[in-house]
């Protein structure tokens, strides 16, 4: 899998599948306000879950980043920042 956050745009790229949105403009303002680089690493591998996790039922999903704080997120599976937080329980 593969993403892009950028701006107000999000792509995933998914075994040839692809996903392309412009997020409204309420979700943009709440990222915007965290000022975390690691919400925008987060935020597409929660929307790819949602789209894609029944692909996934019974399978280990190993997650690749270079940004630290999206890995300590994801292993702690906790965050001082809310909207992450909100996120991360769509997860779990």
């Amino acid at each position: 899998m593969y993403t892009l956050f950028r701006a107000e745009n999000l792509s995933i790229t998914l075994d040839g599948m692809r996903m392309q949105a412009s997020l409204p403009q309420n979700k943009l303002s709440y990222i915007r306000e965290a000022k975390s680089t690691a919400l925008y690493k987060f935020y597409p591998i929660v929307i790819a879950c949602l789209l894609w996790g029944i692909r996934w039922t019974r399978k280990q999903i190993v997650v690749f980043y270079d940004n630290s704080a999206t890995v300590e997120i994801i292993n702690e599976g906790c965050s001082k920042i809310p909207i992450i937080n909100s996120l991360m329980r769509r997860l779990t």
